[in-house]
């Protein structure tokens, strides 16, 4: 009996599932990320590497992974342990080109100046900016903090894959006032120029808004804002 709702079963139809036969071939095999493979940046050149394995919980336990880096060769490690973790702990940051621009209203009443570059970290190029003023733990869910990085260009052509990572949060006086971004690849060593744009957030600021770009003098270490 068929209730309600239900369809009638066919007994006589059948599924047929075809598995693609994929032909022999001498062209060059697509290399696809394993389940154990990671993306690291060396250190030395700024290179996005593919490290054929990850790390393992042997090595999170440990504290430490070590690993050759296939573009320089050298071994480099990447810190797990409690301390390395702790979120607690004051925070520190490395600057290697420091700079202090204001890049204006990106969060509704609060302006992100720009702190500078960190050039060589295991995930790539870091910008720090600083919350001018400060947002208050009490403010955030009310804000949209959804400012983010747009097109990252350098003049030797590097492909940055950003996609809005980076880090920040409640400094241990319970309020938010820096953080970071990564650009989604290192700058090389051979750049002279960077180009960096932004987009504000959407909520909360006039719709002709002014989006700013930042342009680095990788040479003198110097920058200035655009307007666009």
């Amino acid at each position: 009996m068929q209730h309600p709702g239900e369809r009638a079963a066919n007994p006589q139809k059948k599924f047929l599932v075809l598995s693609p036969r994929i032909p022999e071939t001498s062209e060059p095999k697509v290399t696809f990320f394993s389940p154990t493979s990671t993306v690291r940046h060396c250190l030395v050149t700024g290179e996005r590497c593919v490290i054929e394995r990850g790390p393992t919980w042997e090595d999170r336990r440990s504290g430490v992974w070590r690993y050759a880096c296939p573009s320089c060769g050298a071994q480099h490690e990447e810190d797990f342990s409690v301390r390395a973790l702790d979120r607690a702990k004051p925070r520190v940051r490395t600057i290697d080109v420091p700079i202090e621009v204001d890049l204006g209203e990106l969060i509704h009443g609060h302006h992100v100046v720009a702190r500078g570059l960190q050039l060589r970290t295991l995930r790539g190029s870091l910008f720090h900016y600083d919350c001018v003023p400060a947002i208050e733990r009490s403010c955030q869910a009310e804000l949209d903090i959804g400012w983010d990085l747009g097109e990252v260009i350098d003049d030797v052509g590097t492909r940055y894959h950003h996609a809005g990572g980076g880090t920040w949060g409640l400094s241990r006086d319970g309020t938010v006032n820096w953080g970071e971004k990564s650009l989604g690849n290192g700058v090389p060593a051979t750049a002279t120029t960077l180009l960096v744009r932004f987009r504000q957030a959407n909520r909360g600021l006039p719709e002709d808004y002014s989006s700013p770009s930042l342009l680095f003098d990788l040479r003198s270490g110097e920058a200035s804002v655009q307007r666009h």
